[in-house]
């Protein structure tokens, strides 16, 4: 009597305790770290605001935001904002730097778009869709709200702008 007694206690605490386990193992698969959005990449994207679609390459490393037109009529024109607030223009062989200054105004879609990409690692990201194909991030920096669209491998698909109404849509990964 006493043995049985101790089986089915010994076998209560094993039953609850594989239902932790298997609950732990199931939450971390379906759950999504949004620091695997802050690796280094280079892209093709399109830009579009209610004025213009811009075909752009945009890269982003941890010393930099570069963003290249591609499009006919300025191509070859880039911005670069450095991890030091610098920016850079250049246009067909001319540059020119300004230090800590937005020469551009700052709704600009190089700016808002730039300034978002660069502060990226230290946005606090609210998950608020996720399927098997893509994740819904909401975040803000600099006071503007956005939302981030990417794929399970932490690939940025879209980022979406609503008060600037400015939408970036990611068409491939050049790496």
């Amino acid at each position: 009597m006493m043995i049985r007694k101790v089986f089915w206690v010994l076998f209560f605490c094993l039953l609850v305790f594989s239902c932790f386990f298997l609950f732990k193992y199931f939450s971390k698969r379906n759950k999504f770290d949004a620091n695997c959005l802050l690796h280094d990449f280079k892209a093709s994207a399109i830009i579009v605001t209610p004025e213009k679609e811009v075909e752009c390459e945009i890269s982003k490393d941890s010393e930099k935001v570069l963003i290249e037109i591609t499009n006919k009529k300025m191509e070859g024109f880039t911005f670069e904002l450095d991890n030091k607030g610098k920016q850079k223009i250049s246009f067909k062989g001319l540059e020119q730097e300004f230090d800590n200054s937005n020469f551009l105004n700052e709704n600009s879609y190089l700016n808002v778009l730039s300034n978002l990409l660069k502060n990226l690692d230290s946005i606090s990201f609210k998950n608020i869709q996720n399927t098997k194909e893509e994740i819904k991030f909401e975040g803000k920096v600099n006071g503007i709200k956005f939302e981030l669209i990417s794929d399970k491998n932490g690939n940025i698909k879209e980022i979406n702008i609503p008060e600037k109404n400015i939408k970036i849509i990611f068409q491939s990964y050049l790496y």
